[in-house]
C-alpha cells in the first residue's frame, strides 16, 4: 500500500510521466540524495541510542544495512519531497549545490508540537525515543506548509 500512496503523490507532485526508477531523471538525483541525507540524521540518532539499524520492523532485507532507519524516516520523507517540488517545479531552480544547503537546513527548521517550536532534528530524536519506549501515541505536531 505505501509504494502505491508513493506513485500516486509522486504523480501528482512531478507529473504524470514521472517515473522513480528513472535514474537519468533530475528529480531522482535530487530526492535520492535528500532521502539519503534524512536517513543519515534518522540512523545516526538511532546508533547514538544503541540500535542496530540492521533490524527493521518494516523494511527487512538482506540488502539494506540501514533498516530500521529507513522505517523511521518515512513520517519525514514529504519534507524531502516538498523541498525537490518548490525548488525545481515551482521555482524552476537545479542548482544542486543550493538543494544540498537547503536540505540541511530542514533539520533546523522549526514544526510545532503541541504548540512549541521544536526542530525537526529534536523531533526525530522524540520520535526514536516514543520508538523505544514502546509508545505510540504521537503527540499532534503541525507544520506549516
Amino acid at each position: 500500500m505505501e509504494g502505491h500512496i508513493a506513485k500516486l503523490t509522486f504523480k501528482n507532485l512531478y507529473g504524470s510521466t514521472f517515473n522513480r526508477s528513472d535514474k537519468e531523471n533530475e528529480i531522482n538525483k535530487f530526492l535520492n540524495y535528500g532521502y539519503t541525507i534524512l536517513m543519515t540524521y534518522v540512523s545516526r540518532n538511532l546508533v547514538k541510542k544503541g540500535y542496530d539499524n540492521r533490524i527493521g520492523v518494516f523494511h527487512k532485507s538482506f540488502n539494506n544495512h540501514f533498516a530500521l532507519a529507513t522505517d523511521l524516516m518515512e513520517p519525514f520523507r514529504f519534507l524531502i519531497d516538498k523541498l525537490v517540488y518548490e525548488l525545481l517545479i515551482i521555482e524552476k531552480n537545479y542548482d544542486f549545490i543550493n538543494f544540498k544547503k537547503k536540505v540541511f537546513l530542514i533539520f533546523e527548521e522549526k514544526i510545532l508540537l503541541n504548540k512549541s517550536p521544536i526542530s525537526v532534528n529534536e523531533y526525530i530524536c522524540k520520535l526514536i525515543e516514543n520508538f523505544i519506549n514502546k509508545d505510540f501515541n504521537f503527540e499532534s505536531l503541525e507544520i506549516d506548509w
